[in-house]
């Protein structure tokens, strides 16, 4: 049994990401776990984390140089990648958030719409893919702003 977590990271402009892709047959409620692929669907289930401020202070330079520094930076700590979960509390700089479920109405996630049109912010999308033997799959995910992508965190 092959597990795979995949993690998307939005920065700065949150638009929010079409995901066509792997099109997955089962499904648990609440949860973003994917048993399964059916090709031609859209992953519509996710769990969402944010939005967290690229900059501290309001007054922060936000040139060219100033986000690619920030894009580089990590704000979600390394061992809560395997503890995701709905509902569970994160804190980051100071601040709670807290993990949410999302399942869209539509084959896009709308960071924009979820996080009413925050700037400069950070946001996650999670979802664990379990696949009985390994194979090649189609991911597609678009953004108008930064992307990061992980497979197994």
């Amino acid at each position: 049994m092959i597990k795979k977590r995949l993690f998307t990271r939005i920065c700065n402009i949150l638009i929010g990401i079409s995901l066509f892709t792997i099109p997955l047959m089962k499904t648990t409620a609440q949860t973003a776990k994917y048993t399964g692929l059916e090709p031609g669907t859209f992953m519509q289930r996710w769990l969402l984390l944010g939005p967290i401020p690229v900059f501290k202070e309001e007054s922060e330079d936000r040139d060219f140089n100033a986000n690619k520094a920030a894009f580089e930076q990590e704000p979600l700590p390394a061992q809560e990648y395997t503890l995701i979960k709905t509902g569970r509390s994160v804190e980051i700089s100071g601040k709670t958030y807290v993990w949410e479920y999302l399942n869209s109405d539509d084959n896009i996630v709308d960071f924009d719409k979820q996080y009413k049109g925050a700037d400069f912010a950070t946001a996650y999308a999670c979802a664990d893919i379990t696949l009985a033997n390994p194979e090649k799959v189609l991911l597609g995910i678009g953004s108008d702003d930064g992307i990061k992508i992980w497979l197994n965190g």
